[in-house]
Formats: structure tokens, C-alpha cells, sequence
């Protein structure tokens, strides 16, 4: 396995990644294609995100996870926080395609970003997930990580957690 930056080559392993999420929505919603005009788009503007320097979109760079030529899942990793992510993103947000779930994916990419992050000199990295997902908690409270307060975003309430590296 191995993480790293998705590439123009990439659009069948892309695509096949992208069908099988058939209904849910896709996470991190960075790697939904629907927001682009296109897969090359999408490898470019995520390729530059690791540039932004507006309060608006925070430094960041997003890794797929990939066996092979399949993609099992994608993790986005934020240099810092605004605001807004304060509230409702966090440093680090990751998704595993339904059919890869279950296999310690999750922990795998959580693991690489804290120590990412580290890197780069964030010791204190903020979590948060649906209030629902007992997955992503689960993940997350494997890292060793603090619950604070809860938030309600309108019917969707959201957990959130630090971890503290050093």
C-alpha cells in the first residue's frame, strides 16, 4: 500500500474509486469529482492546494490510498486551521471506499497524517466526526486523542477531538 498524490495516469483507478461510493458521498469531499470541471482539473487543483493562502482555503494536500492500481480510500491533511475548520473540518479528513472498509484503512491513513502534520510542526491536530459514525470515532480514539465539547451543525451533530503529539 501506499500513499500519495493522484496523477493524470490515474483516471481509470480514479474512476473505478469514484463509482464505488455509488450513493454515499464521498470523503473527503475534495476527491468528489462533481466539483470539478474534469479528472484532470481535479489532479491539478488539488496538486495547487497545497499553495492556498487565503483564510478561505488553508494550506493542504490530499493522498489517496492505493494496493496496486486500486484506490482504497483518500485522506486530506490541513497545515493549519481557520475558523470554520476550527468548527467543522479539522486537520485531517479521510474516507475508505465501502468495499475496503473494515481492514484498519482508516487507522493507516490517520496514522501517516498525524505524523505528516508533525513534519510540519503541528503537534496539536483536530479531529472531528459525525456524531453517527462510530467508524471514524472509533479511529480516532485509537490515537490517543481528547473528546471536546460536541458541535450541532442543524440536524448533523459533529464530535470532535484532539491529539496532542508531543
Amino acid at each position: 500500500m501506499i500513499l500519495r498524490e493522484l496523477t493524470p495516469l490515474d483516471k481509470e483507478s480514479y474512476e473505478k474509486y469514484y463509482n464505488s461510493w455509488k450513493n454515499e458521498e464521498i470523503i473527503p469531499k475534495n476527491t468528489d469529482l462533481k466539483i470539478y470541471d474534469c479528472f484532470e482539473d481535479m489532479v491539478e487543483k488539488l496538486s495547487l492546494s497545497k499553495m492556498n493562502k487565503t483564510n478561505l482555503l488553508v494550506p493542504n494536500t490530499t493522498l489517496f490510498l492505493f494496493h496496486k492500481s486500486e484506490i482504497l480510500g483518500a485522506v486530506n491533511i490541513r497545515f493549519r486551521l481557520n475558523e470554520d475548520l476550527e468548527k467543522h473540518g479539522g486537520h485531517i479528513n479521510f474516507g475508505v471506499t465501502p468495499n475496503a472498509r473494515g481492514n484498519g484503512y482508516s487507522r493507516f491513513m490517520t496514522r501517516y497524517a498525524l505524523d505528516y502534520l508533525e513534519t510540519l510542526g503541528v503537534d496539536k491536530v483536530l479531529l472531528n466526526a459525525d456524531i453517527e459514525n462510530a467508524p471514524s470515532i472509533k479511529t480516532i480514539l485509537t490515537h490517543n486523542s481528547v473528546e471536546i465539547e460536541p458541535l450541532q451543525e442543524g440536524e448533523r451533530k459533529v464530535r470532535r477531538f484532539w491529539i496532542n503529539r508531543h
